[in-house]
């Protein structure tokens, strides 16, 4: 944390994070301009806007950048949600190691709920490590993670609706042939290829499967996949 946001104090943001997840566009404003300044707790409640759609349509993807820039600064909290985020699979990446990495950061520091979750995420970090070798040595490219359909439905419902678009399943293809694709719609395909790799995390199938599907708009590889089930 920097010598600033040792000094400031973080019940200012407190307070307006609670006003903006009110409604108030003027507390919101004034969260956007401090986490643009720099300060990590201004930084930590755009997040939450943006985890929870307060004020502005709501998008993993750019809560998880700001929790970023608020947990390099020490933000406990941010660390903590950066690794629910992993853990989910929510607007990045799904994975059990940048989960717990960012839960050991944040419990370090005394943050109460990352110490709970600490053992509970090392073991399953390590029985993701033995799944994944199990594919591997089956020779099936699987992202690693434990198969769970709860999750998988949800990344599937984001692909299926980004996939639908023409350009999108176009890029989708030119990654992998070359692993390059061009400008246009850069940030869908993008966002496209990280639930590529989360539905694989979460199902049997092959990252190129997976892939293979997206590209072509043909699902049928889904088609017997259990029913999704509520989380508890």
């Amino acid at each position: 944390m920097t010598d600033r946001d040792k000094s400031y104090d973080p019940g200012i943001y407190a307070a307006l994070g609670e006003k903006s997840r009110a409604g108030d566009m003027n507390a919101f404003e004034a969260i956007k301009q401090g986490a643009a300044q720099g300060h990590g707790y201004a930084q930590l409640e755009l997040g939450f806007n943006y985890a929870k759609g307060s004020c502005v349509k709501q998008d993993n993807r750019l809560a998880a950048q700001w929790y970023e820039k608020a947990a390099a600064q020490g933000v406990l909290n941010a660390q903590f949600n950066l690794g629910c985020l992993h853990y989910l699979g929510q607007g990045c990446k799904r994975s059990v190691v940048d989960a717990l990495h960012w839960f050991k950061m944040a419990a370090d520091g005394g943050h109460e709920r990352a110490k709970q979750n600490l053992i509970p995420m090392q073991m399953e970090a390590e029985l993701t490590a033995e799944e994944h070798a199990i594919w591997a040595a089956r020779g099936i490219n699987k992202a690693p993670g434990i198969v769970k359909y709860d999750l998988a439905h949800g990344y599937l419902a984001e692909l299926k609706a980004l996939a639908a678009d023409p350009e999108v399943r176009q890029g989708l293809r030119a990654a992998a042939t070359d692993g390059r694709y061009g400008l246009a719609k850069a940030a869908e395909i993008g966002q496209a290829l990280t639930l590529v790799y989360n539905v694989s995390s979460s199902t049997p199938l092959a990252v190129e499967k997976v892939l293979y599907c997206a590209a072509n708009n043909d699902w049928q590889a889904f088609e017997t996949m259990p029913a999704q089930q509520a989380i508890r």
